[in-house]
C-alpha cells in the first residue's frame, strides 16, 4: 500500500484492511491448501524466520478479525476527517495474467473488505510489466498507483533480502515510500530503516538475526506488506534416489550433489552398468 495516498497513510487504516482478511479460508478454498496462510515477511524454511512473529495489532493467528478490523478502520477515518461515503475509491492494481487462482483470491478479499469494513474494492487487473513500471513510478509519488498485489522470491536465502532491500530508505523495492512519508508514525518507521541498516553491517550472527527480527516485526506492525500467504513447492522423489536436501532457495546446493544416489537395494535400478 502507497503510504503517500490517502488512506493508506493511516496505520490503522491498514491494519483493518490486513486484519479483515481470512488468509486461511483463501488458501483453503481458493488454493486448495498447497500453501501456507502467512503472517511473515520472511518465510518459513529461510534463515531469520521468526516463529514467535505476530500479526498488526498483536494478533497471533491468520484468520479474519472483523470487528476488530471495523473498529480499527473507524478510528482511522475519524482520524483523516473522512467518513465511508467520503473515502476514496480503493484500487489495488494487480497482474493475473489470466489465473483463475488468482482472480479467485481477489474475489474472495473483496468479499471480506466488503463483509468486515463495508468497503467496495477495485482491482485493476494489467499487464504484468505495467504492474512493474507502476510500482517503481509509485515511489516518492502521491500520485503513483494506491496498492498493488505481487509476489517476492528470495535472490538468496538472508533475511536482508526479504527485509533491507524491499523497506530501506531509497530502496529500488520500496515503491510503498516507507519511511518515506509524512504519517504519524513515521518516526518509528525511520528507526526500522536504521535497524535493518545495522543488521545488515552487524557480524555478530546472533544479534543480527535478532535485529531483523526486531525490524520485521515493526514492519507487519506497521503493515508494511499485507502478507497473505506463502508459496510452497511440493516435490516428488522415488524412495529409490536417496540424499536429496532441499535448501531454503528451494535448490540443491553444489555441495550436496555427491551425496546424492540411486539405491541398489531391492526394488530398484541396478547402477553398476553406468
Amino acid at each position: 500500500m502507497n503510504y503517500l495516498v490517502k488512506p493508506f497513510d493511516n496505520i490503522k487504516i491498514r491494519q483493518a484492511f490486513d486484519l479483515a482478511i481470512d488468509k486461511d479460508a483463501i488458501v483453503k478454498n481458493v488454493y486448495k491448501g498447497i500453501y501456507i496462510a502467512s503472517n511473515h515477511i520472511v518465510p518459513q524454511g529461510m534463515p531469520g524466520y521468526n516463529p514467535d512473529l505476530t500479526r498488526s495489532n498483536g494478533v497471533k493467528d491468520t484468520v479474519s478479525h472483523a470487528a476488530q478490523a471495523k473498529q480499527l478502520f473507524d478510528q482511522g477515518l475519524q482520524e483523516e476527517g473522512l467518513t465511508l461515503a467520503a473515502l476514496p475509491t480503493i484500487t489495488f492494481t494487480v497482474s493475473t495474467q489470466g489465473s483463475v487462482d488468482v482472480r479467485n483470491e481477489e474475489a474472495a478479499e473483496q468479499q471480506m473488505w466488503k463483509t468486515a469494513l463495508g468497503v467496495d474494492v477495485k482491482f485493476d487487473d494489467v499487464d504484468f510489466n505495467k504492474l512493474i513500471t507502476d510500482t517503481s513510478a509509485a515511489i516518492n509519488n502521491p500520485k503513483g498507483i494506491m496498492a498493488w498485489g505481487l509476489g517476492w522470491i528470495t535472490d538468496y536465502p538472508d533475511p536482508q533480502d526479504w527485509t533491507t532491500l524491499q523497506f530501506d530508505n531509497g530502496a529500488v523495492n520500496n515503491g510503498m515510500n516507507y519511511g518515506q512519508n509524512k504519517s504519524s508514525d513515521v518516526a518509528q518507521q525511520l528507526q526500522t530503516q536504521k535497524l535493518l541498516e545495522q543488521a545488515d553491517a552487524n557480524s555478530n550472527a546472533t544479534q543480527r538475526i535478532q535485529q531483523y527480527n526486531q525490524a520485521e516485526q515493526q514492519l507487519v506492525n506497521d503493515v508494511a506488506w499485507m502478507t497473505v500467504f506463502q508459496q510452497a513447492n511440493p516435490y516428488v522423489i522415488k524412495p529409490c534416489v536417496q540424499g536429496v536436501v532441499i535448501n531454503a532457495a528451494d535448490i540443491p546446493t553444489p555441495g550436496s550433489w555427491p551425496n546424492i544416489y540411486i539405491s541398489t537395494a531391492a526394488g530398484c535400478a541396478n547402477t553398476s552398468s553406468y
